[in-house]
C-alpha cells in the first residue's frame, strides 16, 4: 500500500511538472533581447557538507517602456565565463510581461519530470 501512495504520488509530480513546463513555454511565446546587467551566485551544500557556487547572468528586458529584471539561463562554475553588458535571449508572456524564461544551459525539469514519472510507475507496479 505504501509503494501504491508513493508511486501515485511520483507520478503525478512527474505529469505535473511536465505540463506547467510546457504551459510556460507557451505562455512565453515572444522573444525579446535583453541586457546582462551583473551575475547571481547561488551556493549550495554538497553531501560532505561543501559548499558549492554556481553562477548564472543578471538581466533586465524592457517591454512597452517598462524594464522587467531576472536571472537564470546557463549555470556556470566561474562567474568571469558571464558578458557583463553582452546580450540574452528572452521569451516573456505578452499579456504579462514579467512572466520568462530564458534559453541556456541543461534544462534539468524534462529530465526531472521522466525520472519522477518512471519511478513513479516502478513503484505502482512494485505495489502488485
Amino acid at each position: 500500500m505504501r509503494f501504491l501512495i508513493l508511486g501515485i504520488g511520483m507520478v503525478a509530480i512527474g505529469v505535473l511538472t511536465i505540463v506547467f513546463g510546457i504551459r510556460k513555454k507557451g505562455r512565453c511565446s515572444t522573444k525579446i533581447v535583453g541586457k546582462i546587467t551583473g551575475v547571481h551566485e547561488s551556493v549550495g551544500t554538497d553531501s560532505e557538507g561543501s559548499k558549492d557556487y554556481s553562477y548564472s547572468a543578471e538581466y533586465e528586458y524592457v517591454v512597452d517602456g517598462k524594464t522587467y529584471k531576472g536571472y537564470g539561463g546557463r549555470s556556470y562554475s566561474s562567474s568571469g565565463k558571464i558578458n557583463v553588458g553582452g546580450d540574452i535571449d528572452i521569451f516573456y508572456n505578452p499579456e504579462k510581461p514579467d512572466d520568462h524564461y530564458t534559453k541556456g544551459g541543461v534544462k534539468i525539469w524534462p529530465y526531472f519530470a521522466f525520472a519522477m514519472f518512471f519511478f513513479g510507475a516502478l513503484s505502482i507496479l512494485n505495489a502488485f
